[in-house]
């Protein structure tokens, strides 16, 4: 029972169990959000948890770093069932808000999700 309770937990199942109920999977998701500041900068950023797509990204809004930076409340862009979907996403909302500001850019996040292919990085 061991081995199979680790399997399920290696592959990102939680299990959620209430007195009296028969425990349940619940399946780890994904989700990218904005915050935006009062100037109109867009922060984009994502996260992840067990719990539905808006308590997961409220979840992480509770202590965010940006919070201090007079950013407003996160908001919910989109719900992913992995990883790397959310990480694209999260770099085509930084490049919409107009790119990161180490390359040059004017969006609230200091560098991209995902960094530039080798074919495009100057050496």
């Amino acid at each position: 029972m061991k081995k199979i309770i680790f399997f399920l937990l290696f592959l990102g199942v939680g299990f959620n169990s209430e007195a009296g109920k028969i425990p349940r999977f619940k399946v780890k998701t994904f989700q990218t959000y904005t915050k935006t500041n009062s100037a109109g900068t867009i922060y984009s950023g994502h996260t992840s948890g067990y719990n539905s797509p808006r308590k997961n990204v409220a979840q992480r809004d509770r202590n965010h770093h940006m919070n201090g930076k007079e950013y407003g409340p996160a908001k919910l862009d989109k719900s992913y069932d992995n990883l790397n979907d959310a990480r694209k996403r999260e770099q085509q909302l930084i490049d919409k808000s107009g790119g990161s500001i180490r390359s040059g850019g004017s969006s609230g996040n200091t560098i991209n999700a995902i960094r530039k292919p080798a074919d495009q990085v100057k050496i």
